[in-house]
């Protein structure tokens, strides 16, 4: 049995969970021997330490890091390195056992600069990892221009996440189905310059009116990552979207709070869907994957890195061009570059996936 020690996003984000049970599964599938997957969670303002460093040299085998946004000051607290890999340059250099970053993205909004910390910090992280890989040419370019030049490049893993069937209520082979995912925290960077959410989800919502009318039996369905914040945004669509519209909370209580047994029923839903409208870069990420037609919503730069990975289409707070993309992305044509794209996009996550497995089993010849 390997034992990898895996930094990442654990226990509050569908996205970030989907992130897991996907790297779980793919390089469990990849893997001659059982392996153990011993979760530290990155959400927590506590560093990998000295003796936590020396706990992974004695036990482990590996210590994987991402994937998801961590490039980005920590979620409400700092960190040692000034993103979300919270270890000193110290004990980063006492580290024995083969690193990997996974997939990472850059996480700020509006491409803030990244301070001269942070920066030293994911050089000696580049200098020190086996292997070091970013989710997105967004990222790369970004990270580039910073004098960091990372060569492997590929999707974010939730993208292949198992998924599991679900049965929408009331839904018949003629209902059109549209998800729409909101994120409800840090309204301030995503409703700037106030956070004023009312007047965005209003032209939101009258949009998807106007483009309701173009089908029979629209149904919309309000899917959230984050329920505790993401409700309050809800409450505010449903007052204003002039048809049939549920929030998947409402119909399957028990997926919340979110939980990774649960992710598969979200890639589910997100199968179901006929098209999607997404603002956190999760939901865009995962019913792409799906085989699901998706445009992106809001002003984060990681959806247009998303975007431009997948040769879908993004739309602003403004709302303007959302029908028209909408219509795009349900052409058939463009449904079949969609199926192309992803899978060119599996093959590249498949090769990296097979050098994280090499360098476990070269542990046994060392």
């Amino acid at each position: 049995m390997k034992r990898i020690f895996h930094l990442v996003g654990f226990g509050r984000n569908f996205g970030d969970m989907a992130i897991q049970l996907s790297m779980m599964d793919m390089l469990q599938k990849k893997s001659k021997e059982a392996l153990q997957f011993i979760p530290i969670d990155l959400k927590t303002n506590t560093p990998i330490d000295r003796d936590l460093v020396e706990y992974i040299n004695e036990v482990g085998d590996m210590l994987l890091v991402g994937g998801g946004g961590m490039i980005m000051k920590g979620d409400g607290f700092d960190t040692l390195s000034g993103w979300q890999f919270n270890i000193s340059l110290e004990d980063l250099k006492l580290l024995q056992v083969p690193l990997v970053i996974y997939g990472i993205g850059y996480n700020d909004f509006q491409l803030e600069e990244l301070s001269s910390r942070v920066n030293s910090h994911l050089m000696a992280t580049l200098w020190k990892s086996s292997l070091f890989s970013v989710r997105d040419e967004g990222t790369r370019q970004q990270l580039l221009k910073r004098g960091l030049d990372i060569r492997d490049v590929i999707p974010d893993p939730a993208m292949f996440c198992p998924s599991h069937p679900v049965t929408l209520p009331n839904i018949t082979q003629d209902s059109f189905c549209i998800g729409l995912n909101l994120a409800g925290d840090r309204l301030d960077q995503r409703f700037p310059p106030m956070g004023d959410y009312f007047a965005v989800i209003e032209k939101l919502c009258s949009s998807l009116s106007v483009f309701s009318r173009s089908k029979s039996d629209v149904r919309l369905f309000y899917i959230p990552h984050i329920d505790i914040y993401d409700h309050k945004l809800w409450k505010v669509v449903k007052s204003r979207f002039d048809g049939r519209c549920q929030s998947i909370a409402d119909i399957f209580p028990n997926m919340f709070p979110e939980s990774l047994a649960r992710v598969p029923m979200l890639a589910g839903i997100y199968q179901r869907m006929d098209i999607v409208v997404g603002m956190r870069g999760h939901s865009n990420i995962i019913p792409f994957g799906q085989g699901t037609p998706v445009v992106g919503f809001g002003s984060h730069d990681k959806n247009k890195f998303f975007a431009q990975q997948a040769g879908t289409k993004v739309v602003g707070n403004d709302c303007d061009g959302l029908l028209e993309c909408l219509s795009e992305e349900l052409d058939c044509v463009k449904r079949a570059v969609n199926v192309d794209t992803l899978d060119d996009l599996w093959i590249k996550i498949d090769r990296f996936n097979e050098k994280v497995i090499s360098l476990l089993e070269n542990r046994d010849a060392t």
